[in-house]
Protein backbone atom coordinates (compact mmCIF):
# COMPACT_ATOMS: atom_id res chain seq x y z
CA UNK A 1 0.00 0.00 0.00
CA UNK A 2 0.92 3.00 -0.93
CA UNK A 3 0.96 6.17 2.13
CA UNK A 4 1.44 10.26 1.61
CA UNK A 5 2.00 11.11 5.94
CA UNK A 6 1.14 15.03 5.65
CA UNK A 7 2.98 16.27 8.82
CA UNK A 8 4.19 20.12 9.23
CA UNK A 9 6.02 18.47 12.48
CA UNK A 10 8.77 15.96 11.97
CA UNK A 11 12.46 15.66 13.30
CA UNK A 12 14.49 17.20 14.15
CA UNK A 13 12.24 19.91 15.20
CA UNK A 14 11.28 19.52 18.90
CA UNK A 15 7.54 18.95 19.53
CA UNK A 16 5.76 15.70 20.55
CA UNK A 17 3.93 15.79 17.40
CA UNK A 18 7.37 15.39 15.64
CA UNK A 19 8.34 11.96 17.96
CA UNK A 20 5.15 11.34 17.19
CA UNK A 21 4.69 11.58 13.64
CA UNK A 22 8.61 9.77 13.44
CA UNK A 23 7.75 6.90 15.17
CA UNK A 24 4.58 6.08 13.55
CA UNK A 25 5.93 6.36 10.02
CA UNK A 26 8.72 4.07 10.94
CA UNK A 27 6.24 1.48 12.30
CA UNK A 28 4.09 1.57 9.44
CA UNK A 29 6.84 0.95 6.85
CA UNK A 30 8.07 -1.78 9.14
CA UNK A 31 4.39 -3.34 8.34
CA UNK A 32 5.43 -3.10 4.74
CA UNK A 33 3.47 0.30 3.89
CA UNK A 34 5.41 2.16 1.41
CA UNK A 35 5.71 5.17 3.31
CA UNK A 36 6.20 8.62 1.77
CA UNK A 37 6.39 12.01 4.32
CA UNK A 38 5.38 15.77 3.59
CA UNK A 39 6.68 17.41 5.72
CA UNK A 40 8.71 20.99 6.29
CA UNK A 41 12.06 22.35 5.13
CA UNK A 42 14.69 21.62 7.60
CA UNK A 43 12.62 18.55 9.12
CA UNK A 44 15.08 15.79 8.10
CA UNK A 45 17.08 13.57 10.83
CA UNK A 46 20.01 11.83 9.61
CA UNK A 47 18.60 8.07 9.26
CA UNK A 48 15.38 7.84 7.61
CA UNK A 49 14.93 4.26 7.20
CA UNK A 50 12.11 3.01 4.75
CA UNK A 51 10.39 6.32 4.90
CA UNK A 52 11.11 8.67 1.97
CA UNK A 53 11.34 11.86 3.87
CA UNK A 54 10.38 14.76 1.42
CA UNK A 55 10.64 18.53 3.24
CA UNK A 56 10.11 20.76 0.69
CA UNK A 57 6.81 22.84 2.53
CA UNK A 58 7.59 26.24 2.99
CA UNK A 59 4.92 27.69 5.52
CA UNK A 60 1.44 25.58 4.57
CA UNK A 61 0.04 28.99 3.37
CA UNK A 62 -2.08 29.44 -0.18
CA UNK A 63 1.40 29.59 -2.34
CA UNK A 64 1.96 26.10 -0.90
CA UNK A 65 -1.27 24.83 -2.01
CA UNK A 66 0.26 23.98 -5.02
CA UNK A 67 3.62 22.10 -4.04
CA UNK A 68 1.19 20.21 -1.71
CA UNK A 69 -0.98 19.14 -4.82
CA UNK A 70 2.33 18.34 -6.73
CA UNK A 71 3.99 15.96 -4.37
CA UNK A 72 0.50 14.44 -3.91
CA UNK A 73 0.50 13.77 -7.69
CA UNK A 74 3.96 12.70 -7.96
CA UNK A 75 3.36 10.38 -5.09
CA UNK A 76 0.12 8.97 -6.05
CA UNK A 77 -0.83 7.36 -3.14
CA UNK A 78 -3.92 4.88 -1.89
CA UNK A 79 -4.04 6.74 1.69
CA UNK A 80 -3.46 9.70 3.36
CA UNK A 81 -2.71 10.15 6.51
CA UNK A 82 -2.52 14.01 7.95
CA UNK A 83 -1.51 14.81 11.24
CA UNK A 84 -3.08 17.91 11.98
CA UNK A 85 -2.21 20.58 15.12
CA UNK A 86 -3.24 24.16 14.38
CA UNK A 87 0.16 25.62 15.19
CA UNK A 88 2.44 23.16 13.65
CA UNK A 89 0.82 24.77 10.37
CA UNK A 90 1.17 28.25 11.26
CA UNK A 91 -2.29 28.10 12.57
CA UNK A 92 -3.19 29.10 8.58
CA UNK A 93 -6.17 27.36 6.75
CA UNK A 94 -5.06 25.91 3.81
CA UNK A 95 -4.19 22.76 5.49
CA UNK A 96 -8.21 22.95 6.72
CA UNK A 97 -9.27 21.82 2.88
CA UNK A 98 -6.35 19.41 2.41
CA UNK A 99 -9.22 16.40 2.16
CA UNK A 100 -11.26 18.24 -0.57
CA UNK A 101 -8.16 19.33 -2.91
CA UNK A 102 -6.60 15.91 -2.80
CA UNK A 103 -9.56 14.28 -3.45
CA UNK A 104 -10.77 16.66 -6.60
CA UNK A 105 -7.00 15.18 -7.82
CA UNK A 106 -7.48 11.86 -6.72
CA UNK A 107 -11.23 10.73 -5.99
CA UNK A 108 -10.74 7.45 -4.86
CA UNK A 109 -7.70 8.25 -2.48
CA UNK A 110 -8.57 7.22 1.32
CA UNK A 111 -7.95 10.58 3.35
CA UNK A 112 -7.67 10.02 7.22
CA UNK A 113 -7.03 13.31 9.97
CA UNK A 114 -5.00 12.43 13.01
CA UNK A 115 -5.72 14.96 15.07
CA UNK A 116 -3.54 15.31 17.88
CA UNK A 117 -5.07 18.56 19.17
CA UNK A 118 -8.40 20.00 18.44
CA UNK A 119 -7.52 23.59 18.54
CA UNK A 120 -9.29 25.08 15.91
CA UNK A 121 -7.94 27.30 12.99
CA UNK A 122 -9.34 31.30 13.43
CA UNK A 123 -9.38 32.87 10.09
CA UNK A 124 -10.37 36.13 11.79
CA UNK A 125 -7.11 36.36 13.31
CA UNK A 126 -5.63 35.76 9.60
CA UNK A 127 -4.21 38.42 7.02
CA UNK A 128 -7.29 40.11 5.16
CA UNK A 129 -5.94 38.22 1.91
CA UNK A 130 -5.62 34.91 3.81
CA UNK A 131 -9.38 35.13 4.52
CA UNK A 132 -10.59 36.35 0.97
CA UNK A 133 -8.92 33.35 -0.47
CA UNK A 134 -10.68 31.19 2.30
CA UNK A 135 -13.69 32.24 1.21
CA UNK A 136 -13.24 31.56 -1.95
CA UNK A 137 -11.96 28.06 -1.03
CA UNK A 138 -15.24 27.98 0.94
CA UNK A 139 -17.31 28.71 -2.06
CA UNK A 140 -15.69 26.08 -4.35
CA UNK A 141 -15.95 23.45 -1.95
CA UNK A 142 -19.86 24.24 -1.12
CA UNK A 143 -20.61 26.62 1.65
CA UNK A 144 -22.72 23.97 3.38
CA UNK A 145 -19.49 21.69 3.63
CA UNK A 146 -17.47 23.94 5.42
CA UNK A 147 -16.70 24.67 8.67
CA UNK A 148 -15.27 28.01 9.68
CA UNK A 149 -12.61 26.58 11.93
CA UNK A 150 -11.85 23.15 10.95
CA UNK A 151 -12.64 23.97 6.70
CA UNK A 152 -13.74 20.63 5.10
CA UNK A 153 -11.66 18.72 7.15
CA UNK A 154 -13.92 17.00 9.57
CA UNK A 155 -16.30 16.01 6.83
CA UNK A 156 -14.08 15.18 3.47
CA UNK A 157 -12.12 12.68 6.36
CA UNK A 158 -13.19 9.14 5.81
CA UNK A 159 -11.49 8.97 9.13
CA UNK A 160 -10.50 10.60 12.13
CA UNK A 161 -8.28 9.65 14.47
CA UNK A 162 -8.55 11.04 18.29
CA UNK A 163 -5.81 11.02 20.80
CA UNK A 164 -8.13 11.15 23.81
CA UNK A 165 -12.30 10.61 23.12
CA UNK A 166 -12.43 14.57 24.58
CA UNK A 167 -11.51 15.32 21.46
CA UNK A 168 -14.05 13.53 19.32
CA UNK A 169 -16.61 15.36 21.90
CA UNK A 170 -14.88 18.48 20.80
CA UNK A 171 -15.00 18.32 17.63
CA UNK A 172 -18.54 17.06 17.33
CA UNK A 173 -19.46 20.66 18.07
CA UNK A 174 -18.15 21.41 14.45
CA UNK A 175 -20.05 18.77 12.59
CA UNK A 176 -21.72 16.26 14.50
CA UNK A 177 -20.88 13.17 11.62
CA UNK A 178 -17.37 13.08 13.22
CA UNK A 179 -18.93 10.59 16.33
CA UNK A 180 -19.48 8.03 13.20
CA UNK A 181 -16.30 7.74 12.08
CA UNK A 182 -13.77 8.60 14.79
CA UNK A 183 -11.18 6.07 16.03
CA UNK A 184 -9.40 6.17 19.84
CA UNK A 185 -5.86 5.74 19.36
CA UNK A 186 -3.83 6.90 22.76
CA UNK A 187 -0.42 7.61 21.67
CA UNK A 188 2.00 4.98 22.71
CA UNK A 189 5.50 5.86 23.92
CA UNK A 190 7.20 8.20 21.45
CA UNK A 191 10.54 6.81 22.82
CA UNK A 192 12.71 3.73 22.47
CA UNK A 193 12.00 1.47 25.63
CA UNK A 194 14.74 0.07 27.69
CA UNK A 195 13.91 -3.66 28.46
CA UNK A 196 13.60 -4.50 32.37
CA UNK A 197 17.54 -5.70 32.74
CA UNK A 198 17.62 -6.67 35.95
CA UNK A 199 18.25 -2.71 37.38
CA UNK A 200 21.34 -2.29 35.07
CA UNK A 201 19.83 0.54 33.39
CA UNK A 202 18.17 1.92 37.08
CA UNK A 203 21.75 2.51 38.52
CA UNK A 204 23.12 3.52 35.36
CA UNK A 205 20.26 6.43 35.20
CA UNK A 206 20.70 7.20 39.01
CA UNK A 207 24.35 7.65 38.32
CA UNK A 208 23.90 9.66 35.69
CA UNK A 209 21.57 11.86 37.81
CA UNK A 210 24.15 11.56 40.75
CA UNK A 211 21.21 10.35 42.86
CA UNK A 212 22.21 7.54 45.26
CA UNK A 213 20.47 4.17 46.25
CA UNK A 214 19.31 6.37 49.50
CA UNK A 215 17.42 8.73 47.74
CA UNK A 216 13.73 8.58 46.24
CA UNK A 217 13.39 10.03 42.97
CA UNK A 218 10.39 11.97 41.71
CA UNK A 219 10.66 12.61 37.72
CA UNK A 220 8.72 14.79 35.66
CA UNK A 221 8.68 13.47 32.20
CA UNK A 222 8.17 15.60 28.54
CA UNK A 223 8.90 18.59 26.88
CA UNK A 224 9.31 22.20 29.24
CA UNK A 225 7.03 24.75 28.22
CA UNK A 226 3.99 26.69 29.96
CA UNK A 227 1.16 24.86 30.57
CA UNK A 228 2.78 21.58 32.20
CA UNK A 229 3.00 23.20 35.30
CA UNK A 230 6.21 23.22 36.47
CA UNK A 231 6.16 25.75 38.79
CA UNK A 232 3.61 24.08 40.30
CA UNK A 233 5.86 20.89 40.64
CA UNK A 234 8.88 22.70 42.03
CA UNK A 235 7.17 24.36 45.25
CA UNK A 236 5.28 21.61 46.15
CA UNK A 237 8.79 19.78 45.77
CA UNK A 238 10.17 22.32 47.77
CA UNK A 239 7.89 21.32 50.91
CA UNK A 240 8.52 17.57 50.19
CA UNK A 241 12.18 18.32 50.67
CA UNK A 242 11.77 19.74 53.65
CA UNK A 243 10.08 16.97 55.07
CA UNK A 244 12.01 14.65 53.85
CA UNK A 245 15.67 15.61 52.88
CA UNK A 246 16.17 11.91 50.62
CA UNK A 247 14.03 13.80 47.80
CA UNK A 248 15.25 14.09 45.04
CA UNK A 249 13.72 15.45 41.40
CA UNK A 250 14.49 14.42 37.99
CA UNK A 251 13.03 16.95 35.10
CA UNK A 252 13.33 15.18 31.90
CA UNK A 253 13.36 16.55 28.76
CA UNK A 254 14.12 19.62 26.38
CA UNK A 255 12.53 22.67 26.08
CA UNK A 256 9.98 24.20 23.69
CA UNK A 257 11.37 28.02 23.74
CA UNK A 258 8.11 29.91 24.43
CA UNK A 259 9.52 33.63 25.23
CA UNK A 260 7.48 35.94 26.91
CA UNK A 261 7.85 39.50 25.56
CA UNK A 262 11.01 40.56 27.86
CA UNK A 263 12.98 37.58 26.02
CA UNK A 264 13.25 34.72 29.07
CA UNK A 265 11.94 31.62 28.16
CA UNK A 266 9.62 29.50 30.18
CA UNK A 267 12.89 26.66 31.17
CA UNK A 268 15.07 29.91 32.46
CA UNK A 269 12.54 30.96 34.52
CA UNK A 270 11.68 27.40 35.71
CA UNK A 271 15.67 27.29 36.50
CA UNK A 272 15.64 30.11 38.31
CA UNK A 273 12.32 29.49 40.41
CA UNK A 274 14.44 25.84 41.68
CA UNK A 275 17.29 27.95 42.50
CA UNK A 276 15.26 31.10 44.80
CA UNK A 277 13.37 27.57 46.38
CA UNK A 278 16.65 26.58 47.67
CA UNK A 279 15.90 23.29 45.78
CA UNK A 280 18.66 23.73 43.21
CA UNK A 281 21.01 20.96 44.61
CA UNK A 282 18.15 18.68 44.57
CA UNK A 283 16.57 19.27 41.20
CA UNK A 284 18.31 17.67 38.07
CA UNK A 285 17.46 18.78 34.66
CA UNK A 286 18.56 16.63 31.98
CA UNK A 287 17.96 18.92 28.70
CA UNK A 288 17.27 17.20 25.17
CA UNK A 289 18.21 13.61 24.31
CA UNK A 290 18.43 12.10 20.87
CA UNK A 291 14.63 11.69 19.77
CA UNK A 292 15.79 7.85 18.69
CA UNK A 293 17.73 7.34 21.50
CA UNK A 294 16.84 5.13 24.91
CA UNK A 295 18.02 7.88 27.06
CA UNK A 296 14.88 8.77 28.63
CA UNK A 297 13.65 5.47 29.06
CA UNK A 298 17.29 5.04 31.11
CA UNK A 299 15.85 7.65 33.15
CA UNK A 300 12.49 6.42 33.50
CA UNK A 301 14.20 3.07 35.04
CA UNK A 302 15.93 5.35 37.47
CA UNK A 303 13.05 7.19 39.19
CA UNK A 304 10.47 5.80 41.75
CA UNK A 305 7.55 7.86 40.86
CA UNK A 306 6.48 10.16 38.16
CA UNK A 307 4.93 13.49 38.65
CA UNK A 308 2.70 14.99 35.92
CA UNK A 309 1.55 18.33 37.42
CA UNK A 310 -0.08 19.30 34.05
CA UNK A 311 -2.32 22.63 34.47
CA UNK A 312 -5.21 21.53 32.00
CA UNK A 313 -5.09 17.81 34.04
CA UNK A 314 -3.66 14.53 32.53
CA UNK A 315 -5.60 13.05 29.17
CA UNK A 316 -4.86 9.98 27.87
CA UNK A 317 -3.67 12.13 25.23
CA UNK A 318 -0.26 12.53 26.87
CA UNK A 319 2.38 10.36 25.54
CA UNK A 320 4.58 11.66 28.18
CA UNK A 321 2.06 9.85 30.74
CA UNK A 322 1.70 6.59 28.45
CA UNK A 323 5.02 6.28 28.36
CA UNK A 324 5.62 6.39 32.44
CA UNK A 325 3.07 4.18 32.60
CA UNK A 326 4.86 1.94 30.62
CA UNK A 327 7.57 1.94 32.62
CA UNK A 328 5.38 0.60 35.51
CA UNK A 329 5.97 3.74 37.52
CA UNK A 330 3.79 4.76 40.27
CA UNK A 331 1.99 8.08 38.99
CA UNK A 332 1.07 11.36 40.54
CA UNK A 333 -1.01 13.10 38.13
CA UNK A 334 -3.41 16.19 38.25
CA UNK A 335 -7.07 15.99 37.67
CA UNK A 336 -9.47 19.06 37.05
CA UNK A 337 -9.16 21.84 39.69
CA UNK A 338 -11.67 19.83 41.82
CA UNK A 339 -8.84 16.62 41.88
CA UNK A 340 -11.72 14.61 39.63
CA UNK A 341 -9.75 12.64 36.56
CA UNK A 342 -10.07 14.30 33.26
CA UNK A 343 -10.16 10.56 31.87
CA UNK A 344 -12.69 7.48 32.74
CA UNK A 345 -9.88 5.33 32.04
CA UNK A 346 -7.98 7.26 34.67
CA UNK A 347 -8.81 5.81 38.39
CA UNK A 348 -7.73 7.45 41.39
CA UNK A 349 -5.18 5.19 44.00
CA UNK A 350 -5.91 2.45 41.30
CA UNK A 351 -3.39 3.55 38.35
CA UNK A 352 -2.95 6.92 39.31
CA UNK A 353 -2.51 8.99 42.41
CA UNK A 354 -4.66 11.96 41.07
CA UNK A 355 -4.71 15.62 42.97
CA UNK A 356 -6.01 19.00 42.26
CA UNK A 357 -4.74 21.05 38.97
CA UNK A 358 -2.70 24.12 39.93
CA UNK A 359 -2.66 23.78 43.46
CA UNK A 360 1.00 23.10 45.26
CA UNK A 361 -1.17 21.78 48.62
CA UNK A 362 -2.83 19.62 47.00
CA UNK A 363 0.18 17.96 44.93
CA UNK A 364 2.58 17.92 48.03
CA UNK A 365 0.13 16.15 49.50
CA UNK A 366 -0.73 13.59 46.92
CA UNK A 367 3.71 12.99 46.89
CA UNK A 368 4.11 12.85 50.11
CA UNK A 369 1.49 10.06 49.73
CA UNK A 370 3.09 7.94 47.43
CA UNK A 371 6.72 8.70 48.64
CA UNK A 372 5.10 7.31 52.20
CA UNK A 373 3.38 4.44 51.81
CA UNK A 374 4.77 1.53 49.72
CA UNK A 375 2.12 -0.86 49.42
CA UNK A 376 0.27 1.94 47.55
CA UNK A 377 3.24 2.14 45.38
CA UNK A 378 3.31 -1.38 44.68
CA UNK A 379 -0.64 -1.27 43.46
CA UNK A 380 0.22 2.02 41.25
CA UNK A 381 2.79 -0.01 39.46
CA UNK A 382 0.69 -2.63 38.72
CA UNK A 383 -2.38 -0.53 37.51
CA UNK A 384 0.03 1.76 35.42
CA UNK A 385 0.86 -1.82 33.64
CA UNK A 386 -2.37 -2.71 33.01
CA UNK A 387 -3.20 0.88 31.56
CA UNK A 388 -0.48 0.62 29.58
CA UNK A 389 -1.07 -2.90 28.61
CA UNK A 390 -5.09 -1.46 27.63
CA UNK A 391 -3.98 1.79 25.73
CA UNK A 392 0.32 2.12 25.24
CA UNK A 393 1.14 -0.51 23.15
CA UNK A 394 2.65 0.20 19.52
CA UNK A 395 0.90 -3.03 18.19
CA UNK A 396 -2.32 -2.38 18.76
CA UNK A 397 -1.93 1.18 17.61
CA UNK A 398 -0.59 0.22 14.74
CA UNK A 399 -3.38 -2.17 13.80
CA UNK A 400 -6.07 0.02 14.68
CA UNK A 401 -4.27 2.91 12.38
CA UNK A 402 -3.39 0.10 9.41
CA UNK A 403 -7.83 -0.61 9.69
CA UNK A 404 -8.44 3.12 9.21
CA UNK A 405 -6.21 3.81 6.11
CA UNK A 406 -7.24 0.72 4.38
CA UNK A 407 -11.04 0.05 5.17
CA UNK A 408 -13.65 1.72 2.12
CA UNK A 409 -15.22 4.94 2.64
CA UNK A 410 -17.91 4.28 4.30
CA UNK A 411 -17.42 1.31 6.16
CA UNK A 412 -18.21 0.80 9.53
CA UNK A 413 -15.58 1.75 12.29
CA UNK A 414 -14.80 -1.11 14.88
CA UNK A 415 -15.09 0.92 18.52
CA UNK A 416 -14.83 -1.72 20.98
CA UNK A 417 -11.40 0.65 22.55
CA UNK A 418 -13.68 3.57 21.88
CA UNK A 419 -15.57 5.21 25.72
CA UNK A 420 -18.05 8.21 24.80
CA UNK A 421 -18.47 10.40 27.30
CA UNK A 422 -21.73 11.95 26.20
CA UNK A 423 -22.40 13.55 23.44
CA UNK A 424 -21.75 17.13 22.83
CA UNK A 425 -24.50 19.56 21.50
CA UNK A 426 -24.63 20.33 17.60
CA UNK A 427 -23.54 23.78 16.56
CA UNK A 428 -24.30 25.15 12.89
CA UNK A 429 -21.18 25.23 10.99
CA UNK A 430 -19.84 28.90 9.93
CA UNK A 431 -18.31 29.42 6.48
Amino acid sequence: MKLLVISAAYPPMMAPEADHAYHLCKRLADRGMNVDLLTAVGNAPSETGRVRIRPVMRDWSWSDAPRLLSHVRQAAPDAVLLMFVDWIYNRHPMITFAPTMIKALLPNVTFVTQVEDPTPIEPAECSTVTRVLRKAMAIWAGVDRVDYYFGTLLRGSDRIIVLSDTHRVKLAVHYPGVSGKTVLIPPPPILLIRPEDGGESRRQGREALGVGPEHFLFAYFGYIYPGKGLETLLRAFEQVAAKRPDARLAVIGGKIDSSYGYGRSYAEEMLDLARSLGIGEKVRWTGAYPFDSDVASMYLRAADACVFPLDTGVFLNNSSFGAAATHRLPLVVTGDAQGRPREPQLIHRENVCLCAARSVDALRGAMMTVLEDPELRNRLRAGAEKLAADWYRWPSAVDRTVAALTSAPGDQVEQSALTLVGEPPSAPPRS
